[in-house]
Formats: C-alpha cells, sequence, structure tokens
C-alpha cells in the first residue's frame, strides 16, 4: 500500500509493531520509502530554515553560526582547524556576522541565537571560471560543427561571424545567467571577434564585454582577454589596435592563440613569444595563451613558451601568465615532457588551465591532425585513443599551479555544457584519475575556486571582490554553496541541481549590505530561438586566423 516494507525471516519472534518501534527509537524514520536519521534536517528544511535566518538580517546585523559544515581542506583557513578527515575533509562551525566570515573553527557546544545545523553537508566557496568564450556560447544549434573536428570548430566560427550587438549580449547574457546560478563569482572570457578584420565586428564585441560587465558588477566579475594569432603580435599595425582597446579598460590582459607549433618552427615561434612577452612588458599586462591544443606529438609550444617567459623575467616582466589546454604534452615524448615540466615548475607567477569538457569532446576526432582549411568527411567511425588532458598530476606534483575550467559552452568548439564549474569538475577527476592517492580530491578543489583567481591579478580581485581569494575563511566574504552530500562519494555521483548559493550584496565602500540565495531556476533555452533557429552554411576549407 506505499508503506514501508519490512523483511524478516520466519523466524523472527517480534511483531510488526515492535519492529518499528524499534526502528523509530533508534533514530530512522519508517514512513514511505526513506530511511534518514529524524535528527538530521531533510535538505528542503535546511533550505527553508537558512532562508528565514537570513531574512532576519543573521549572518548581517547579527551573527549566523553554520555548524558542522563539512569543507574541503584546500579551500579553508582558520587557526585550530580540526584534522582532516580519510577524504581530506574538515568538519567546521563557520561564524557570519557583518557578510563576511569571522571565525572557522572545531565544532563546539557554543550557541548563537541565530544557528543552523548543516549536518556535515559540504559547504564550498563560490567558483571561479578561469577561461570561457562568452561571445560564442550558445551558438551550437545553427552552427553545430558536424564532424566535431578542430578543423570544422574553425570553419564554423569563421562562416557565423559576423555576429551583432544583439545577438553577441543575449547569448552571453543567457550564459552568465546559468553561470552565476551555478555559482560562478569571476569568470575570464577570451574575446573572440575583437581580432576580427570587419570594424563593425569589432566594435560590437568591444561593446557586448563593456556592457555586460558594467551589468554584473557585485554579482558576477567579468575579466577579458584581448587576443590575436600569435604571429599577429608581431604586425605593428594589428598589435597596437589591438592594444589600444586593451589599454582604455581596466579588465583586459593580452591573450594569443598558438595553433599548432612543431619543432621545424622553433626558431620563427620564439620570435613570436618574445614579442607577445616585450609587450606585455610594456605595458604591464598579465598574458593568457591558447597552446598545444591539437593532437600532434611534435608540439614544442610549451617549451619554447616557459623559455622565453623565462627571459622576460630576467629582463623585469613580472605579469602573471597563464597557459591553457596544454593539451599536447601528454603526446610528446618522454623526454620533451620532463623537458618541460622542468622549465614550468621554475617560473613564478603562472597557472596552467585544463578544460576537461572540451578536449575530451574535441581531441582526437576524426581529421584532426590539421591546423584549419581541409575538407572533413563526416562518416568514417573514429573512437578516441586519448582523453585530450594534459599531464595534471604531473604537474601537481611539481608544485605548478592547475586551474580547471570549463572553456566552451554549446558552441561549435563543445556542442554542450551549462557553465557548471562543479560538472567539469567531475569529468576532470574521472578522466584524469584525479581521486587518488585517497585524500587527494581535497587537494583539486582548491582548482576550481581559490587557485584560479590568482591568475586575475591582486588588483583585479581587489577593486572588484574587495579580496584576494575565494575560500572559507575569516575577513572574507560570506559568498558559498552548500551541497547536499556530505563527501566527495556523495557529491560526485549526483549533479547537484539543487544546491543551495549564498551570495553577499556590497553597497559603498565595499560594506556588504545583505545576504541572500539566489533562485535556482536556469533560463529556458527558448529565450534563443530566435537567434538560432537558421543554420549557417559552413564551409570546411574557410580558414579563421592566418599569418
Amino acid at each position: 500500500q506505499g508503506e514501508t516494507r519490512l523483511e524478516f525471516s520466519h523466524s523472527c519472534p517480534v511483531g510488526v509493531s515492535e519492529v518499528i518501534m524499534v526502528a523509530q527509537t533508534s533514530g530512522y524514520s519508517t514512513e514511505g520509502h526513506k530511511q534518514r536519521r529524524l535528527d538530521q534536517p531533510s535538505f528542503k528544511q535546511v533550505e527553508s530554515e537558512l532562508q528565514a535566518l537570513i531574512k532576519q538580517g543573521a549572518g548581517v546585523s547579527s551573527s549566523l553560526l553554520l555548524k558542522n559544515a563539512t569543507v574541503p581542506r584546500s579551500v579553508v583557513q582558520g587557526d585550530g582547524l580540526p584534522d582532516a578527515d580519510d577524504e581530506g575533509n574538515v568538519v567546521v562551525d563557520v561564524l557570519i556576522s557583518e557578510g563576511h566570515v569571522v571565525s572557522v573553527g572545531k565544532p563546539s557546544s557554543n550557541q548563537v541565537s541565530q544557528s543552523l545545523d548543516l549536518a556535515r553537508k559540504m559547504l564550498w566557496p563560490c567558483f571561479c571560471e578561469p577561461h570561457m568564450h562568452l561571445f560564442k556560447s550558445q551558438g551550437v544549434p545553427r552552427a553545430p560543427n558536424r564532424t566535431g573536428s578542430i578543423n570544422d570548430a574553425y570553419a564554423s566560427e569563421a562562416c557565423d561571424r559576423p555576429w551583432s550587438y544583439d545577438d553577441l549580449s543575449r547569448r552571453m547574457d543567457f550564459t552568465i545567467r546559468s553561470a552565476h546560478i551555478h555559482g560562478v563569482r569571476v569568470i575570464r572570457t577570451h574575446l573572440d571577434g575583437t581580432e576580427d578584420d570587419r570594424l563593425e565586428q569589432r566594435t560590437a564585441c568591444w561593446q557586448a564585454l563593456d556592457d555586460a560587465t558594467s551589468k554584473w558588477k557585485g554579482s558576477v566579475e567579468i575579466q577579458g582577454v584581448a587576443n590575436l594569432y600569435l604571429p599577429l603580435w608581431s604586425k605593428p599595425q594589428l598589435a597596437e589596435r589591438q592594444l589600444a582597446e586593451v589599454l582604455k579598460r581596466s579588465n583586459v590582459v593580452l591573450g594569443a592563440y598558438c595553433g599548432i607549433i612543431r619543432v621545424k618552427d622553433t626558431e620563427e615561434f620564439t620570435a613570436y613569444f618574445r614579442e607577445l612577452f616585450r609587450l606585455a612588458k610594456l605595458h604591464n599586462l598579465a598574458v593568457d595563451v591558447h597552446i598545444d591544443e591539437n593532437n600532434s606529438p611534435e608540439a614544442v609550444g610549451m617549451l619554447i613558451a616557459a623559455g622565453e617567459l623565462s627571459e622576460a623575467r630576467k629582463a623585469g616582466y613580472k605579469g602573471h601568465v597563464t597557459f591553457g589546454h596544454c593539451c599536447a604534452l601528454s603526446l610528446v615524448p618522454r623526454e620533451r615532457q620532463e623537458q618541460t615540466l622542468e622549465l614550468f615548475s621554475q617560473l613564478a607567477d603562472i597557472t596552467v588551465v585544463a578544460n576537461p569538457l572540451t578536449n575530451a569532446w574535441l581531441q582526437d576526432r576524426r581529421g584532426c591532425s590539421d591546423f584549419s582549411g581541409c575538407a572533413i568527411p563526416e562518416d568514417p567511425p573514429r573512437t578516441p585513443q586519448w582523453r585530450g588532458l594534459t599531464l595534471l598530476q604531473e604537474m601537481q606534483a611539481r608544485g605548478i599551479a592547475v586551474a580547471i575550467a570549463g572553456d566552451n559552452v554549446r558552441d561549435w568548439w563543445f556542442n554542450y555544457g551549462d557553465a557548471d564549474p562543479m560538472e567539469y569538475f567531475r569529468v576532470a577527476i574521472l578522466n584524469g584519475h584525479l581521486d587518488k592517492p585517497h585524500g587527494a580530491l581535497s587537494k583539486w578543489s582548491a582548482s576550481i575556486n581559490s587557485l584560479p583567481l590568482k591568475s586575475f591579478g591582486a588588483e583585479f580581485c581587489q577593486r572588484t571582490l574587495g579580496q584576494s581569494d575565494l575560500c572559507i575563511g575569516p575577513g572574507l566574504t560570506a559568498d558559498f554553496l552548500i551541497f547536499n552530500a556530505r563527501r566527495f562519494s556523495e557529491l560526485l555521483s549526483r549533479p547537484q541541481s539543487d544546491r543551495i548559493v549564498v551570495r553577499s550584496k556590497r553597497g559603498s565602500e565595499c560594506k556588504v549590505e545583505s545576504l541572500s540565495i539566489l533562485d535556482s531556476e536556469l533560463p529556458d533555452y527558448a529565450e534563443l530561438d530566435d537567434l538560432v533557429d537558421q543554420i549557417t552554411p559552413v564551409d570546411s576549407q574557410r580558414q579563421l586566423h592566418q599569418k
């Protein structure tokens, strides 16, 4: 009749009513099919109680104590923290007042009038997304990349341009809204189209960036990367045009798409990297490059870039440098791998960003050995032989900062995704075997929040966030997520679509005025139908970047 079924052996001497009474007195619910301890609230109850406390001013005008929260050790700060458990997590009490964390410490019997027992639910800081392409996002229905190859990703993008301001701003706003709801607090986006030969395309892109930055200020902070195909930074007219726009803004850094760089290209591309870092030093700008995102065992881009960055450091360049993708490092000969890792381990202020969703989808596809400009057949079967990931474990073991990012969202470089860092964190863990040795997951937890934030620069973070870190710790704003999971095996087994996202709202002088729980309803794809219903004709021989 829909009630809980209790099965016993035929020799069981007790009656059903006695069994139910024993179950109830031992602390378990016997109603319905749930087996939940009666002294632990449901996740909906946790959200409801937290919402009520926040509406009463708890955490801002009065103190709010979150008891028994499970936090990965790598994303929590505080004195006298308890020892980490087998998974590398700590169970702590978090005291919040005036919109900031006041203290984090061992669970205690201390009482605060407004408190909530999280019953060991996981509490994380908000996310940092260090590598996106907002201008291309949500465009896949009209330009789906029919072969899934790198070649046709370039061709699809070239043929889908030019993008109007309305098209750009609506698609990127849709993606930012999704990211915001998932718990993203900071985004770095590559500014595809700002390098276009057409003035109207460049103008629309820069305007879309500026308007999104202004609209989302205080909710999702946006930093842009002004890219050119790497050789084009050595063409003064193109470089100066791009730099003129960059220098008008305080939230844009320099970037480059590097393509395939083989051993035979060493001398030529050494000069290109040297010029990029010269310009970055001259204007005191950070750099972010797409590098070795290909399937070639001859790739040598990272090695050349590291050598030139080392020389730039000696010449006084101090800007942070981010290396995105780095996929082909997994394919090159072992000697070159070791040489590259050694050089990278000696460089200060760098971050390697891996993109597990895009590169699992894109790398090792049919027809992917060429850079661009050739026709690719759709039909031949091709099961990938590798995962498209760089040497994540080896880099972390050498002390190289490694972040995990989402990259593309429903565009021709990756047809899927929803700008949810927890999704690509899960995929990175699976594809990179990052969960072992046991306890490693806690270390990797920082790869989607505090670690990538460093690549944005301290000045940007202080100006936009009022702080230079994204973690759970004293003095930091109360921006966090609560998951319906108590350990990693629960967290990574479900999509966590019912997560609770708490955000602070700052007023004048960066003072927090209020806390709120975000509405979890994601935008409806039907909003974009008028933009994406018409299919873009794609010519596979069309090239996006040329020297």
